[in-house]
């Protein structure tokens, strides 16, 4: 089973196709899967440094937003001198209203002092009073009435409160609040105004920043800011921490937003990597087309060339210049084929032709020189009416040899010609011979070449004459599976060991009464008539006499050649 499996995949990777798929597999698909990692592996490695340098510049960005708060901070400690320490805890001296507008005055300027948008304020723990300051046409009125009241609430008493998360209608701020015995201030910076200076950084609408301490997010989208729970750092984003407030800024970067960045050369390397991998079926497809069919039509075509059908001819055009023309060639091949089997055969035709004509002419002067020496014999014994008798039986003889136009005459024509022959015989040889013919119903008419049977006859007459002996000659025919099997038996003296093989192997014998044609002029002549389809056999035992089997094939194997078997009338 398994050498069995081992040959069929053998036999399998000869095909041209399977080659080509091989190749495909083992040469391009592992390049374009190399190429593909590698433009993954390029884009990976520039979207690291592409979210370093947002880290980097937001980490900037937060230095300098540090340093500003860090400025504040100061300037408030600066302010808080022992003299306003006094004031903000006991209250004024002098009245409290010129007290309070003093310190409101001193923090709106600290206010002022930094870039961002903030909102101070300063309250009157004793009599309620709350003023702010903001910078003009920043918050409307709905906005400043909820700081207001947000900042009416006392909150734990110190300077040292961290910074807080303020939602105020649609703004959020960061507080940080200073509480006093008997005046309060603080300052509420913006949160969308410092989240989107951090905006910037990716320069993208849909940038989401957060900052967050822990306790809350304020969280900037292009929708607004809002107050929400505390949530974890997205995966694509960089985040940045501000020392002052104790708040981290986390710039979330949107989906494929780091992909989008990638220059354009590594865009196209992704782009041809995918294109390489999904080209392969096309590059299949045009190479079936273009190469593989028409290479499995030359296949085919040669095939019907080999079997004979040399009017195969394949069409002109395949798409290609180099399949059109091995098309054109295999066509023309074929063409030149049938042209040279064509003149050979015509040749080879004409060949049969003379050869077949000479060997019927072979058989005319070998037999009229045996019957003048027979006539020559008989005259000179004065034996007159033997001779007219023999002229009778010799004029029948050569009347049928010489009108003779048939390439093939039917069985029961031989069969007389042979009986007639054996009269002439009779005329030299008196009492020598008996001659008897069985035929079988049906095999009268089968066609046989002419004188192929009377030329078996004619040895038997020759070879098998024995002194003082009365030689028997007889012929039997029968059909057998549309064959004619003729037998020709003699009671001679037979052949010799050496003669019968020499016979057998196709010689022509020669003597020193010189060249013996019979069987061999038989032999070659049913070769041309029959090809390997016609049998001839001899059986002998030297003095026991001799047995010629003949198997004919029916007219249908029979080698027509026009005029083949012409005669010479004379």
């Amino acid at each position: 089973m398994g050498k069995r499996f081992l040959k069929s995949l053998i036999q399998l990777s000869k095909h041209l196709s399977i080659r080509l798929v091989l190749v495909s597999i083992i040469a391009i698909v592992p390049l374009n899967i190399l190429s593909f990692f590698m433009v993954r592996r390029i884009s990976a490695l520039y979207q690291d440094k592409l979210i370093e340098s947002y880290n980097a510049r937001l980490e900037l960005y937060t230095a300098d937003l540090d340093a500003k708060l860090a400025g504040i901070n100061n300037t408030v400690r600066d302010y808080l001198t022992a003299a306003r320490l006094s004031l903000l805890n006991f209250g004024p001296s002098e009245s409290e209203a010129v007290a309070f507008t003093r310190i409101y005055e001193d923090i709106k300027r600290i206010r002022a002092s930094v870039d961002i948008e903030s909102v101070s304020y300063v309250r009157d723990n004793k009599t309620g009073l709350i003023a702010v300051s903001h910078s003009p046409y920043q918050y409307g009125y709905r906005e400043l009435a909820e700081v207001k009241e947000a900042m009416s609430e006392r909150a734990a008493y110190g300077v040292d409160s961290s910074y807080t998360l303020l939602a105020s209608g649609g703004t959020v701020f960061l507080v940080k609040r200073y509480e006093f015995a008997r005046f309060s201030f603080g300052l509420l910076f913006d949160a969308a105004d410092i989240l989107n200076g951090a905006a910037g950084i990716l320069n993208s609408e849909q940038t989401v920043l957060k900052a967050r301490d822990g306790r809350g997010e304020a969280e900037l989208s292009s929708s607004g800011i809002r107050l929400t729970g505390t949530e974890s750092a997205a995966p694509d984003s960089v985040t940045a921490s501000l020392s002052v407030i104790e708040f981290d800024i986390v710039q979330v970067m949107p989906d494929g937003y780091a992909a989008g960045a990638l220059p354009v050369i590594v865009k196209n390397l992704w782009i041809m990597a995918f294109v390489s991998v999904l080209a392969l079926p096309l590059v299949w497809l045009i190479a079936a087309y273009n190469v593989l069919r028409p290479l499995k039509n030359v296949g085919y075509a040669l095939k019907e060339i080999e079997k004979g059908n040399l009017a195969y001819r394949l069409g002109d055009r395949t798409g290609t210049f180099q399949m059109d023309y091995i098309y054109r060639a295999v066509n023309h091949m074929a063409e030149e084929i049938q042209s040279l089997i064509v003149d050979s055969y015509e040749r080879e035709i004409e060949k049969l032709k003379t050869e077949a004509i000479n060997l019927r002419l072979q058989i005319k002067p070998h037999m009229l020189l045996n019957c003048l020496n027979t006539i020559s014999s008989l005259a000179q014994s004065g034996m007159n009416r033997q001779i007219i008798d023999f002229s009778m039986y010799l004029a029948k003889y050569f009347r049928y040899t010489t009108r003779q136009s048939d390439a093939l005459t039917p069985l029961e024509k031989e069969v007389e010609l042979a009986g007639n022959f054996i009269d002439i015989q009779k005329v030299r040889f008196p009492g020598a011979f008996e001659f008897s013919v069985t035929i079988e119903p049906g095999a009268e008419h089968f066609n046989v070449p002419p004188l192929v049977i009377v030329s078996f006859v004619e040895n038997a007459v020759k070879h098998a004459l024995v002194a003082d002996r009365c030689i028997k000659i007889s012929v039997t025919a029968r059909l057998a599976d549309g064959f004619l099997h003729v037998g020709i038996i003699d009671t001679g003296g037979g052949i010799s060991p050496g003669v019968l093989e020499r016979i057998r192997n196709g010689e022509a014998m020669r003597d020193r009464m010189g060249d013996h044609l019979g069987v061999w002029n038989s032999r070659r002549r049913l070769k041309l008539y029959y090809g390997d389809a016609a049998i001839l056999d001899i059986q002998s035992e030297e003095g026991q006499g001799a047995y010629v089997s003949l198997i004919i094939p029916p007219e249908s194997h029979f080698i027509k050649a026009e005029g083949r078997d012409e005669y010479i009338d004379s």
